[in-house]
């Protein structure tokens, strides 16, 4: 039994509260979890930055993830913030990664780990709160649907690129026993 990523995007919302809105992709990777956090391989090898949700102010940790943290008690660790600059750089640590294991001749194409979020993806729901565990263990999640693009969820004009709003869209993600 191995260690399983569990994580979502988050956008800060113009009221101050940051708020879910897409679940990132959870396939076990240790090489991707050794970049991010350190989780069984060396790292991080971005600058995600370690913390931990439990101490934070309110108004810094989203309703689900705290949700989360509450639910899963101590098995949830290594707390990891993922800002779009440590993604992006976490996403290039994966490609020469897996570029450096592929056999000579080997003619493909290594794409992103994990999509950066566009301020155009439409929304289809705010994840509010947790909704319990599955009868596979799994966490369900109870939802407010949208159906917007994010730049809309944000309150952002048509002006307004990913790199002006940086600070207020990242990745969080932590690790079960």
């Amino acid at each position: 039994m191995g260690c399983d990523i569990h994580g979502v995007w988050e956008c800060k919302l113009a009221n101050g509260d940051w708020v879910a809105f897409k679940h990132i992709s959870d396939e076990r990777s240790y090489e991707w979890f050794g970049i991010l956090s350190g989780v069984r391989r060396d790292g991080p090898r971005c600058d995600s930055i370690e913390w931990d949700p439990r101490r934070e102010p309110a108004a810094d940790v989203g309703s689900y993830w705290k949700d989360m943290c509450d639910k899963w008690g101590r098995d949830f660790h290594s707390h990891t913030l993922v800002s779009i600059l440590a993604l992006r750089q976490a996403n290039d640590e994966y490609k020469r990664s897996a570029e450096t294991d592929d056999e000579p001749g080997d003619d493909c194409t290594i794409e992103d780990r994990e999509r950066e979020p566009s301020l155009d993806d439409i929304v289809e729901n705010i994840i509010v709160g947790f909704g319990g565990f599955d009868d596979d263990g799994f966490a369900r999640a109870r939802e407010l649907t949208m159906g917007i693009p994010l730049r809309d969820v944000m309150m952002l004009g048509p002006e307004v690129t990913i790199d002006d709003v940086i600070d207020r869209i990242r990745m969080v993600v932590a690790y079960d026993n």
